[in-house]
């Protein structure tokens, strides 16, 4: 029975590898099309999955070549032995993908990051999504204000320190250099599961059906195993730690050469650090730093003027702000991936503060804009909804709320419900003022989840 069990457990492993084969490992929102004439939403995976894939096929055509030598030979024993320390091998590399995912690829862990950003910002930064953005159209009941987005967005903290002063409470920044951040878990897919799932239940199940063999045979196999579970493990934490170490080099000498006035040298190191972890290019820590140095070199980049729209905010110069925003987004698509992004969270900004300022109409006008440039803008729809709703629009309203829908497809996190519920409940009130009884009271049914 216990050979039954082992032998349908490594079959299970497979079967889960030909799956993680098939399905996506990364399934990030890209925006929606139109199929059946309905709003669907899109999705795409991350170009490095398939360089992961293909060492997996790779590494399984090795384990069939040595495994056909094997069947020659009719020796299961031996087949099954070096099933054992094929998947013990593989097993840590598959825990690499996160970090290329999330530290390799600035445009989709930035993406990734804004996203996951603007759901929390939905649901807890603003205290109750049902209050904060539902119950305003109610005339008897005070309004409650649309909430800024955090300034800072990064897909982990920047490795200013090293390693040797790393303590308990910095193992958290440890974990997320390795890729393992919420964005990364909000919308990884289940082929990268399949895959170190089928890899594990691989080897659990070789094992399990070499139980026949003596004492002396396993455990030379299990010492044989733990050598190669600890070289891979080895080959993975070198690997995935040295670009940390350069760049956090890099971002040392930095501080080192602006607070020296050594202001050219301190954006090379910048532009290094980047070259060694990409997903800093999107800090805006960073981007920010890096504006405030060619301010003083007295340069009038993207940086820089993102720097000083981002200091006009802080001093209270709003006006001031929007006219170097509008100046700015004029080269739009001159742009980075990186500061296009950080426009539209720049843009967020200035459209909730002319919202909360009671200047409806230019921040109708602004969302729209942001919906318009930017498909993942998940809170700039959810606010435009919002203005819908108090414009009276009620084909933007429908659209906000189908585009909502859709965008919230990929998330996995289960208190979405509340925005979708939200965004049902805006559109039955709209519904309901524009005089479809019939239509406001499904929208109202949905909100419910009924």
């Amino acid at each position: 029975m216990a050979r039954l069990a082992a032998l349908g457990v490594l079959l299970v492993g497979f079967l889960f590898m030909a799956v993680a084969l098939k399905g996506d490992w990364f399934t990030l929102p890209t925006g929606w099309e139109m199929r059946d004439g309905e709003l669907q939403a899109t999705t795409r995976d991350t170009p490095v999955t398939k360089y992961f894939k293909l060492g997996l096929l790779v590494s399984l055509f090795i384990w069939f070549l040595v495994g056909v030598t094997v069947f020659i030979r009719r020796d299961w024993r031996q087949l099954l032995g070096w099933s054992f320390l094929w998947s013990m091998a593989i097993l840590p590399l598959i825990w690499w993908y996160p970090q290329w995912v999330t530290v390799q690829d600035a445009e989709t862990s930035g993406d990734a990051a804004w996203l996951q950003q603007q759901h929390d910002n939905l649901t807890w930064l603003g205290g109750d999504v049902f209050r904060a953005h539902s119950e305003r159209y109610n005339e008897i009941q005070l309004g409650v204000n649309m909430q800024d987005p955090p300034i800072y967005l990064a897909a982990f903290s920047t490795p200013m320190d090293s390693l040797t002063s790393l303590g308990i409470e910095e193992i958290p920044e440890v974990i997320w250099w390795f890729g393992l951040n919420p964005a990364f878990s909000q919308f990884v897919g289940r082929g990268w599961f399949m895959a170190w799932m089928g890899a594990a239940a691989i080897g659990m199940g070789a094992f399990g059906l070499l139980k026949g063999l003596p004492d002396k045979g396993r455990r030379k196999l299990l010492k044989n195993a733990s050598f190669v579970l600890a070289a891979s493990s080895a080959i993975l934490v070198i690997s995935a730690l040295f670009p940390v170490l350069r760049a956090s080099s890099h971002l040392r000498s930095a501080k080192d050469a602006a607070l020296g006035g050594r202001y050219q040298v301190c954006l090379d190191h910048l532009a290094s650090a980047d070259r060694w972890m990409p997903a800093l290019r999107y800090d805006t820590t960073l981007i920010l730093q890096r504006g405030r140095i060619e301010t003083l070199l007295g340069q009038s980049d993207p940086c820089a003027l993102i720097y000083q729209i981002w200091k006009l905010e802080n001093e209270g110069y709003g006006a001031r702000a929007k006219e170097l925003l509008a100046d700015l987004d004029r080269r739009r698509e001159e742009l980075p991936r990186e500061w296009q992004r950080e426009l539209a969270r720049t843009w967020m900004r200035v459209s909730i503060d002319d919202f909360n300022s009671g200047r409806l109409p230019q921040a109708y006008g602004q969302f729209e804009r942001i919906c318009h440039e930017e498909p993942v803008a998940i809170q700039a729809r959810f606010h435009h909804q919002l203005c819908c709703l108090q414009t009276g629009d009620i084909e933007g309203n429908r659209l906000r709320q189908a585009e909502i829908e859709q965008l919230y497809g990929p998330y996995l996190r289960k208190d979405k419900r509340g925005v979708l519920a939200t965004s049902w409940l805006i559109l039955a009130q709209g519904e309901w003022n524009a005089g479809n009884a019939l239509a406001a009271a499904e929208a109202r049914r949905q909100s419910k989840g009924l």
